[in-house]
């Protein structure tokens, strides 16, 4: 990050969104210092990023770069995002301070993720291509823990339902109501983390918010996925106590300290390569 401009090589952008390793987090936690996996660093840099330069696009093909600029404007649409050469003046690096008349809202730019933009109902990318797509999957029902798991370890880590690059948002547990939980995942990578949230308060989400950015994705095969794994009629009608009886294989939470928000990188919920 330079200037509050982020260089983003075009020949390591799917590599590191993909980087499972995981890195040292001090927070300031009072649990100690945690983790987070590189990949979530990374799409944080580029979701939180006024401004996104892309370098060594010159290697790629019109069909690629179309692809590539549409995906980094779908993880953040407020960001400018513009191809970069150092040796080239036609492509000066973009900066927040570009003239208002160069953004479509006639304000300065300002970050925000992708998926929030869409929870807002304010996702409206810079760069369009119609391989690259960002839906938001709701469901009032809670999750079955176990068929999530299993949903996400087959048709969606697979790649056969397309390649779900970034999905994040928030979601429900059968077993851990009514808590809710913060979903954020990236390339090979989940964390489910508990938030403050109660969905018994009406100011906060209730049952699954989750959106979900890729390329070459099959959006009513995700859907039917994910509805799959939620309650059916007759678990859903069993009640609450019920539910604390079925098989939960994701880590247990630790109940959030008061003022935490939930922002997922403690590193003491369940994550998954």
């Amino acid at each position: 990050m330079t200037d509050r401009c982020l260089y983003v090589r075009a020949d390591d952008l799917h590599s590191r969104l993909n980087d499972d390793r995981y890195l040292p987090l001090d927070d300031g936690s009072t649990h100690g210092p945690g983790v987070v996996a590189a990949a979530q660093r990374f799409v944080e840099a580029i979701e939180t990023a006024p401004a996104i330069a892309l370098t060594g696009w010159e290697e790629l093909s019109t069909a690629d770069l179309s692809i590539t600029l549409a995906l980094l404007s779908h993880l953040n649409p407020r960001a400018l995002v513009k191809p970069y050469r150092a040796d080239d003046p036609r492509t000066a690096a973009p900066t927040p301070a570009s003239p208002a008349d160069e953004h479509p809202d006639d304000e300065p730019h300002s970050s925000a993720p992708g998926w929030i933009c869409c929870l807002n109902g304010e996702h409206e990318p810079w760069f369009h291509d119609r391989h690259v797509q960002t839906l938001l999957y709701r469901n009032m029902r809670p999750f079955h823990p176990e068929r999530l798991l299993e949903v996400f370890d087959g048709p969606i880590s697979s790649g056969r339902l397309g390649t779900v690059v970034r999905s994040a948002g928030f979601c429900q547990l059968a077993t851990r109501t009514p808590r809710i939980g913060l979903w954020s995942h990236v390339g090979r990578m989940v964390t489910l983390d508990p938030t403050p949230f109660l969905s018994t308060d009406p100011k906060h989400p209730s049952g699954q918010e989750i959106v979900l950015t890729g390329i070459g994705i099959d959006g009513p095969g995700i859907v039917a996925a994910l509805d799959g794994a939620v309650l059916t009629d007759e678990e859903f009608t069993a009640g609450p106590r019920r539910w604390q009886g079925y098989a939960d294989p994701l880590t247990p939470w630790r109940e959030p300290d008061a003022g935490e928000n939930g922002d997922g990188e403690h590193g003491d919920g369940d994550s998954r390569e």
